[in-house]
């Protein structure tokens, strides 16, 4: 009988442990994707991009993040600004390979280097445009 109990129970431990977790995944989850939706809503959203995709990593929300905080990288155009849209996209290519977001940003990789690189001749006297 002692037995018993101790499988019930190791049993039990182990399907609220289950719950628990799980639980705790699907909050991280909805605050990843809420994160996301707040960022897009400020007047400068490459700062709440760059704290939103922090705070999601792990999390399904987090390519689509990149792919985001990418393209307001771009938009900002400055040298560090695309160098760093080029660092988001090359790092979530990686990082999820085969995602929807990584395809986009695969594509649009390479014109980020190429203005990265344009914007940093210009950027150094003497050197032609």
């Amino acid at each position: 009988m002692n037995r018993w109990i101790r499988t019930i129970t190791a049993v039990a431990v182990i399907a609220i442990a289950m719950v628990v977790f799980f639980e705790y995944r699907e909050s991280k989850q909805t605050e990843a994707w809420n994160r996301l939706g707040s960022a897009l809503g400020q007047a400068n959203p490459v700062e709440a991009l760059e704290i939103a995709r922090e705070a999601s990593v792990g999390t399904e929300a987090e390519p689509w993040i990149a792919l985001d905080l990418t393209l307001a990288l771009y938009e900002e155009g400055s040298l560090d600004d695309l160098q760093r849209a080029a660092q988001v996209a090359q790092s979530t290519v990686k990082g999820y390979p085969g995602h929807p977001a990584s395809k986009l940003l695969s594509e649009v990789l390479p014109a980020l280097k190429s203005y990265a690189a344009d914007s940093q001749a210009a950027a150094v006297p003497g050197t032609p445009n």
